[in-house]
């Protein structure tokens, strides 16, 4: 576990968890852009098979949509989709969970934002270092595709 600020100390930005985000995010962007791989050299029919053009392909699309995760993980970091999740949890709960009131759950959606807010939210810091790279080991594969043709 983290140790507990100290009044006035700034939260280190490469802390314990920023390095294990940044292991899980390698590791989920390597397998995605393996089977992207995999999937284009078996399943794609058309014309020759280039292995720059598919690695080129398979690491760019992986660090776009590893952004795009990332900028949808800093968005809800700041409480856009609170009443999407307290709205699904009521719902749930009501039809699995009928005593969940009594059970410590906020009973308005303003306790509710109160208690995510006092929790502290980050976004996965991790993820966009990794999706920075493979996006540019992609734009680099693509200059070399761009350059041998």
């Amino acid at each position: 576990m983290s140790e507990p600020l100290v009044e006035g100390e700034k939260k280190r930005f490469f802390d314990k968890l920023f390095f294990i985000s940044l292991a899980i995010s390698t590791g989920c962007l390597l397998v995605t852009s393996t089977l992207i791989f995999l999937i284009e050299y078996f399943l794609w029919q058309q014309g020759p098979k280039d292995g720059v053009s598919l690695a080129m392909d398979a690491i760019g699309i992986t660090g776009f949509f590893g952004i795009l995760i990332y900028l949808m993980s800093f968005v809800s970091s700041k409480g856009t989709f609170d009443i999407l999740e307290y709205g699904l949890k009521i719902a749930v709960f009501t039809v699995f969970k009928p005593n969940y009131r009594k059970n410590n759950f906020p009973k308005t959606f303003y306790d509710y934002k109160m208690q995510k807010d006092s929790k502290g939210r980050n976004p996965i810091r991790g993820l966009l270092f990794v999706s920075l790279l493979f996006l540019a080991v992609g734009a680099i594969l693509l200059a070399i595709h761009m350059t041998a043709q």
